[in-house]
């Protein structure tokens, strides 16, 4: 149900996120809605591409950079 749902959000794992230094390099959750963890500069190329099951990114204001690809087509993209 829907209050699953949120648990999970808070539980945005920091184990779902591969970051190299600044740079998030991959992802490996399966939630439809996701925060980038504050601090990471660069998206890489095609992160979250295979990720159909996102539909809504929170990016923190560090974020400077967007690989090409990054992201499924018509996701929303919400800047903190």
């Amino acid at each position: 149900g829907l209050g699953d749902v949120y648990k999970r959000q808070e539980e945005n794992s920091m184990d779902d996120y591969l970051i190299s230094g600044d740079i998030l390099v991959a992802y490996k959750g399966d939630l439809p809605e996701v925060t980038i963890p504050d601090g990471v500069r660069v998206i890489a190329d095609e992160v979250f591409r295979s990720h159909t099951e996102l539909k809504k990114v929170h990016l923190p204001a560090s974020v400077t950079n967007i690989g090409d690809s990054a992201f499924p087509e018509g996701i929303e993209i919400i800047n903190e």
